[in-house]
């Protein structure tokens, strides 16, 4: 009898470990146009892509990137990049940053995006990855 009581307690403990380690250790990412938030996302929340829409006024901006790893603190962010890939998943453009430390900014000049988006058609996904990453993170479109 006593067995029996014990099981759902024991449940709910075993699933309060899952709840817990499944929201630590989140990444999440912010782009600015120079100073002015434009998206934050955490991934505990769906991806929808949104579009950046950059024009030709934009073309001396800053696009800042901040991305947070919530990895292992020894391996979080080495050989950053950002991406940008067509439509048909073809590299348009590359850009590597230093690894991360106590500043994860990382720039990207609008002008070189406002010449990506003149010299490709259709939409352009910019992603983010780490080698620690393991994969590419969509962010944004363009």
């Amino acid at each position: 009898m006593k067995s029996l009581a014990l099981k759902p307690v024991l449940a709910l403990l075993f699933v309060g470990m899952f709840t817990i380690s499944a929201t630590t250790g989140v990444d999440s990412f912010e782009i600015y146009l120079n100073n002015k938030l434009l998206m934050k996302h955490t991934m505990t929340e769906p991806l929808t892509l949104k579009t950046l829409k950059l024009i030709d006024a934009n073309a001396s901006d800053q696009l800042k990137i901040v991305y947070m790893q919530c990895t292992a603190p020894e391996k979080r962010g080495r050989n950053r990049k950002i991406t940008l890939v067509d439509e048909q998943g073809k590299l348009v453009k590359e850009w590597k940053f230093p690894n991360a430390g106590t500043d994860n900014t990382m720039v990207i000049p609008v002008k070189e995006l406002l010449a990506a988006q003149k010299n490709n058609e259709g939409k352009l996904t910019l992603s983010y990855t780490a080698d620690d990453l393991g994969r590419h993170q969509q962010l944004a479109a363009i």
